[in-house]
């Protein structure tokens, strides 16, 4: 008894996440979408994450600073590395010291998970270096 009622709820559960889902990727104003995408971050939802985020850099919004680095948080959450490198690259270029400290962080973390461990040091010994200046 106890065992239909759990799975009713899951499947009502269910059913209103792909209408939620389904409403947001129609017409959910950016700032919604993010705000949704960082709440899945924070849930360990990390490939809900990165469809949200992704869905977000298109167009006008390509280039905001704030999308663009935790996009790349949840793609190295959801451990596409090589993805979250790209990003941040993208990051770089449109705004070199936004969260600079945690951006080199996030860099040098990618670096280590894709093997690159000389790079990874290299990136953490250039931002102790500034730090220390």
């Amino acid at each position: 008894m106890k065992d239909a009622m759990a799975v009713r709820l899951l499947d009502a559960l269910r059913r209103f996440m792909q209408l939620f889902r389904r409403e947001v990727s129609q017409g959910a104003s950016l700032e919604s979408r993010v705000k949704l995408a960082a709440d899945r971050v924070e849930r360990g939802m990390f490939s809900e994450a990165v469809r949200l985020y992704d869905g977000c850099l298109q167009g006008p919004f390509a280039r905001d600073a704030g999308t663009l680095y935790s996009c790349a948080r949840a793609y190295f959450f959801n451990g596409e590395t090589q993805q979250a490198g790209k990003i941040l690259a993208r990051l770089e270029k449109v705004q070199p010291e936004y969260r600079r400290d945690e951006r080199l962080l996030l860099q040098a973390r990618v670096h280590d998970a894709l093997g690159e461990t000389r790079r990874a040091l290299a990136t953490k010994a250039s931002e102790k270096e500034r730090l220390a200046a």
